[in-house]
Parts: structure tokens; C-alpha cells; sequence
């Protein structure tokens, strides 16, 4: 089969030196391992922790926007994706998504979300792990978001803003990060597909991290997909080292609740410590569409989990 990978998150823009060309910087993503496949679609993110860049949050993120930029202007042949119509013709070459890990970038100013539009952000993590004005997180609550009297968890009234206008603009949700009961709020509140760009079946790991199966199948029904996470605390709480029959199992978890337009890839790679075995970089996760094909998974299948599955969401939401 023809190998088409979409990948909807990694944190390689974050972490380049100053000398750094993404075309072969020595990070587990860079655009010169991808070459061999077919075609390549990588959301690349910019991280921010509000308990760290609350002071210098604005300037940070301008920083790696400009630094997206850059890495685009010594790689001409890579396309930058903010279309329904690239994603269309995105079946080919080497393709970047800009997205932020973190609505903390957000700030407290709703028009920022279009600011951050217009600057060619196309995916919006709402949360980190520490809690905002747009919501608590799944490692950490709190009892006041935003100045906002009765609130009890999840999205905040002006997270509920910014998801309506993420809606309206054509941009991805991603829900990795987000608390439980942020993710059924979102559920209700949002009139499009989202994604959990890096997460994985709380039933088979039970980090916080991770969906309940009930959460999945709400995110079925709601159209959105979940990407396979490829960092060993979200795949195992049992072992260090795992690999492709690990991720394997995840897959097939979510398959078995009915996921079979639901799943992709979310590797996470250069925000994780180490990844599975024999899966040291991009250039490797062709193994994981051989291990499928090897599991007498259809073609049509492997297809939609490794990108077609991605690229529905993408396409029906910007």
C-alpha cells in the first residue's frame, strides 16, 4: 500500500536550537526522514505553560510563529495547510499544520483567538495541565476560573466563548489536556467535530491523560478522532518499555468500541522522554502501518487510522 501519514501533534518547533534547519535537525521529526513516505501532514505545536510564560506568554508564542515561519522559508517545497482545499490536496509531498498546545496563549481576550487565525493557527489544545481562564485540566482542578462565581469545573463561560469562535473562525479543538468534565462541556457547547490530537484508552492505562471508553464513544458520535499517543506513560502503567504491539492494543481497543473512523496517530515525539521501540523517529511509523497490514487489517482501514481518519476532521472543520 502507498504510505500517507498524518500526525497530529508533535513539540519539535519548541525544542530547535538556534541553528537548527527542521530539514535534518537531529530531533525525532525533522522533514528529511519523511521524504520516503507517499505524503506527510504534521501538526507542529508551540507549547506553552502558563505557570512558566504568564509574564512573557505573548512574546513566546510570537517567537515560535515567527520561528514556523522561517523553518517554511528554507524548506520551499513544504506546504503550510490553513484550507479545506489543502487538505484536499495535501495527499502528496510534505505538509505543516501550525497549531498551539495550550489556549493559555489566548489570554483573557477572545479576539486573540482571530489574531492568532489570521498568523495561520489552525489548532488550538485548549488547555496544558495548569488551569486557566478557559478551563481546569486533567491533572489539575480549581474552584475559580476567570473570576466567574458558580464555577464548578470544565469550561469557563469565556472557554465556551472561545469555542464558539474556534467554530466560527475554522479552527481545530483538541481536547488533550483537558478535564473530564471540560471534555462534556465541549461535547455540548461545540457545532463541529474535535479532536484529542495525543490521546489514548484510559481502560488500558489509567493515566488522567488518557479517554474512558465512554468519552470515546461520545467522540464517535460526535465525529471527532483521537491520536495514539506514542509516550510510555499513556501507553502502559505497567512497563517503561513498550512497543508496537502496545500501541497496537490501544488501537484495537478503540476499534472495538466502534472506532473505526475515530482513530489516528498523535505521536507526541520530541515531547516525550523516549518512544516505543523501534519507533525512534517519524521515518520509523511505516512499521506500525506493516504491523496492521500483518493483523490482516484492510488497507482501506490502515489508511484512515495512519491519515484519512485526520484529514475527515480537518477537513470538516476548517
Amino acid at each position: 500500500m502507498r504510505y500517507g501519514i498524518f500526525d497530529a501533534h508533535c513539540d519539535t518547533l519548541t525544542t530547535l536550537g538556534d541553528n537548527d534547519n527542521l530539514y535534518d535537525a537531529p530531533r525525532c521529526f525533522n522533514f528529511k526522514q519523511i521524504e520516503k513516505y507517499d505524503y506527510f501532514t504534521q501538526v507542529m505545536a508551540i507549547w506553552v505553560d502558563i505557570a512558566r510564560d504568564k509574564e512573557h506568554m505573548d512574546e513566546k508564542v510570537q517567537k515560535y510563529i515567527n520561528r514556523f515561519y522561517e523553518e517554511l522559508a528554507k524548506n520551499p517545497s513544504v506546504t503550510h495547510i490553513k484550507t479545506k482545499e489543502d487538505i484536499q490536496n495535501s495527499k502528496k509531498g510534505i505538509n505543516v499544520i501550525l497549531g498551539i498546545e495550550g489556549g493559555e496563549a489566548v489570554g483573557t481576550d477572545i479576539t486573540k483567538v482571530e489574531k492568532l487565525y489570521k498568523q495561520g493557527v489552525r489548532l488550538i489544545t485548549l488547555t496544558w495541565n495548569n488551569p486557566y481562564v478557559i478551563s481546569d485540566t486533567n491533572c489539575n482542578s480549581a474552584e475559580c476560573l476567570n473570576g466567574e462565581s458558580g464555577y464548578k469545573g470544565g469550561l469557563t463561560n469565556f472557554g465556551k466563548s472561545v469555542v464558539k469562535e474556534m467554530n466560527r473562525l475554522g479552527m481545530v479543538i483538541d481536547v488533550s489536556h483537558l478535564s473530564d468534565k471540560g471534555f462534556y462541556d465541549l461535547l455540548e457547547v461545540s457545532d463541529k467535530p474535535f479532536i484529542a490530537s495525543h490521546s489514548n484508552a484510559r481502560a488500558l492505562c489509567g493515566h488522567s491523560r488518557n479517554l474512558t471508553d465512554d468519552m470515546f464513544k461520545e467522540l464517535v458520535k460526535k465525529g471527532g478522532v483521537t491520536g495514539i499517543n506514542f509516550y510510555h506513560s499513556f501507553i502502559s502503567s505497567e512497563k517503561l518499555e513498550v512497543d508496537v504491539s502496545d500501541l497496537v492494543r490501544h488501537i484495537e481497543h478503540f476499534m472495538a468500541l466502534g472506532g473505526e473512523k475515530n482513530v489516528g496517530i498523535g505521536t507526541d515525539y520530541d515531547g516525550i522522554d523516549y518512544p516505543p521501540k523501534g519507533f525512534d523517529g517519524a521515518g520509523d511509523l511505516g512499521k506500525l502501518c506493516e504491523e496492521l497490514l500483518r493483523l490482516n487489517y484492510s488497507e482501506e482501514l490502515v489508511k484512515d487510522i495512519m491519515s484519512g481518519n485526520m484529514e475527515r476532521v480537518f477537513f470538516q472543520c476548517l
